[in-house]
């Protein structure tokens, strides 16, 4: 098959996983009384909105200014009160502070520390990744963040610190659900171009890489579905806020759904010739087994391009709209090839059985 219609390592566009040293709800946490940090040589009360210069060459916390003793669980009047936790916006530990966190009258645990420091005080646009915030304004950023409210949520973990979560909605005769809120990621890069391809803009949407899947997606229809996958890949002209119809652009979508093996005897053959029908080889050229094949249902639509390998022929269609583009800073502090991105995807797909018909997916990151 071409384009996106290919197995499922053939549609795997990303490859690596970056751990954070602390992740965060799509939605940061928020409480009436202040979120109180010390970082370096600068003291932060109340400071929401305001960029503020913590210590960003070694991503030390400075725990020593910090005077709260409280553990997490205890009744507080003022975040001061807490015990300080050093909260770091990325694996790189740059741009990093101590910070303490009374939600509600209750010191905060270490994560919802951590998220509510990122999510007042953005410092990089790498804490934008971690709580579905915008980050600093930035050249080309028009928005504070996703917009819309997920149906169900997810323990899906970000795979780069410039990803932010997405959720949506697919429906057709044939599908219904949602991707449920960090199920899945975003983000957009530069690639870096060959001497066959050249350097190009690319959206890329794809299922979350840790985490349960089976919490990723939630169906109505079909109702015994196990699972599925997404993988959207869409060239992008400009890394500016608008919006980025299929027409005359590169990419794909490929969202399959995968059903429940049935009973299906593979025969034992160690080195089968041919597997019988509801089965596949699996294993080592020199010695396959055949094992029960995974029923799936695929969608699809398809740009004029790949992007990558050349023209496929164009199906289905999509339309991307940006509200949001801040570039990324890297471990290092300095701009890298990627941006921090929020907006919408809406996509009409093509089943790859015409009992299937067409389908529409949207998603929101």
């Amino acid at each position: 098959m071409e384009g996106m219609r290919g197995s499922k390592a053939e549609r795997s566009l990303l490859a690596g996983i970056v751990l954070a040293t602390w992740s965060c709800a799509p939605s940061a946490p928020s409480g009436p009384t202040p979120l109180a940090c010390v970082g370096g040589q600068s003291e932060i009360l109340n400071a929401l909105g305001t960029e503020v210069p913590f210590d960003s060459e070694n991503g030390g916390c400075d725990q020593a200014a910090w005077t709260g003793t409280l553990p997490a669980g205890s009744s507080c009047e003022h975040s001061t009160e807490c015990a300080g936790t050093c909260c770091s916006c990325g694996p790189a530990r740059g741009f990093s502070a101590t910070a303490g966190f009374c939600d509600n009258g209750v010191c905060a645990d270490a994560n919802t520390t951590c998220c509510a420091f990122a999510a007042q005080f953005q410092t990089n646009p790498r804490c934008a990744a971690q709580t579905g915030a915008s980050g600093d304004s930035g050249s080309g950023s028009s928005d504070a963040g996703v917009t819309g409210t997920p149906a169900c949520t997810s323990d899906g973990g970000l795979p780069r610190t410039s990803a932010v979560p997405a959720f949506g909605t697919f429906m057709g005769p044939a599908l219904s659900g949602d991707i449920c809120a960090a199920g899945a990621f975003a983000y957009l890069e530069r690639s870096t171009g060959s001497l066959t391809t050249p350097s190009q803009l690319l959206l890329i949407i794809d299922s979350a890489l840790s985490g349960n899947p089976s919490g990723f997606f939630q169906f109505t229809t079909p109702a015994n579905a196990v699972g599925a996958d997404l993988t959207i890949l869409a060239g992008v002209s400009q890394a500016t806020p608008g919006t980025y119809p299929s027409s005359g652009a590169c990419g794909g979508v490929a969202f399959c759904v995968y059903l429940p093996v049935p009973p299906v005897d593979c025969g034992d053959a160690s080195a089968p010739t041919n597997c019988p029908a509801g089965c596949d080889p699996v294993g080592p050229v020199s010695g396959p087994t055949c094992m029960p094949t995974q029923p799936e249902d695929c969608y699809v639509a398809q740009g004029a391009s790949d992007c990558v390998y050349g023209t496929q022929t164009p199906e289905g269609s999509w339309s991307l709209t940006l509200t949001s583009v801040v570039p990324h800073h890297g471990a290092d502090g300095g701009l890298d090839s990627d941006y921090v991105v929020h907006g919408t995807f809406a996509t009409t797909m093509i089943g790859d059985d015409a009992g299937l018909g067409t389908a529409n997916l949207s998603v929101n990151f």
